[in-house]
């Protein structure tokens, strides 16, 4: 078959260049739109402050965090619906089980104990950024194969051992309204845009069996993107 040469303004140059560009777009990174912007007002610190209150008495009252931000998801259009949480696992990523680890899980010093850190994504959003510890031998050989090598997250994979949550800690770490509010502290936005750290809770919690044996210590970081849709439509509204 013989070789076709043309020139860039050629047709075959046109084609090159156009199955080059289509490469290159299918090459790229699938990127998160940047969230909207939520300005810097009483009221939008007070829906974002009572949003996040909201995630949080959800995940306390649910013993998987990936099907609670499943469902949060949804409701918020974070992403295409149908979208599910998935875990995509940070390569690398080592932290060896220490003592107050392995007094969480109730085991002795050379218990065997695996590590698994992913981020949980929900479409293009990363919802959270997750540490977790498990003892393998709780677990299901196919559970195990399917931690080890799929992005599957873990409260999915674990679901049909029917585990409970015992939350540790619940920590907000963003107090987007000042101390004293409740006792009539004026709440003032700078105006602009409200600036929101990474991070804005975080969750510790052991997961057991339905006998209570504990299987599972996680630590649990939910990002920004938690917060990545409109702000309710009185709170976009400038006072």
């Amino acid at each position: 078959m013989g070789s076709i040469v043309a020139g860039p303004g050629g047709s075959a140059g046109r084609l090159f260049v156009a199955c080059l560009l289509a490469g290159s777009a299918l090459a790229a990174p699938v990127l998160a739109e940047a969230p909207p912007a939520w300005p810097d007002t009483p009221l939008a610190r007070l829906s974002a402050l009572a949003l996040v209150q909201s995630l949080n008495a959800e995940l306390l009252s649910n013993p998987s965090a990936t099907l609670t931000l499943d469902r949060w998801c949804a409701s918020h259009a974070l992403a295409p619906a149908g979208s599910k949480v998935v875990a995509e696992r940070m390569a690398g990523a080592e932290k060896p089980a220490g003592p107050d680890v392995r007094a969480a899980l109730g085991i002795s010093a050379g218990a065997p104990v695996r590590y698994r850190r992913v981020r949980l994504r929900c479409g293009p959003r990363v919802l959270s950024e997750a540490d977790n510890w498990y003892l393998p031998e709780l677990l299901t050989p196919a559970m195990n194969r399917e931690l080890d090598t799929t992005d599957t997250a873990f409260g999915r994979v674990v679901k049909p051992l029917d585990f409970r949550r015992r939350t540790l800690s619940a920590t907000l770490l963003w107090q987007p309204m000042p101390a004293g509010r409740e006792m009539g502290a004026a709440v003032a936005g700078a105006g602009g845009t409200l600036e929101i750290p990474p991070f804005v809770l975080e969750h510790r919690a052991v997961l057991t069996l339905p006998d209570g044996r504990a299987f599972s210590l996680v630590v649990e970081s939910y990002t920004r993107d938690v917060l990545a849709f409109p702000p309710p439509a009185a709170a976009q509204r400038l006072p």
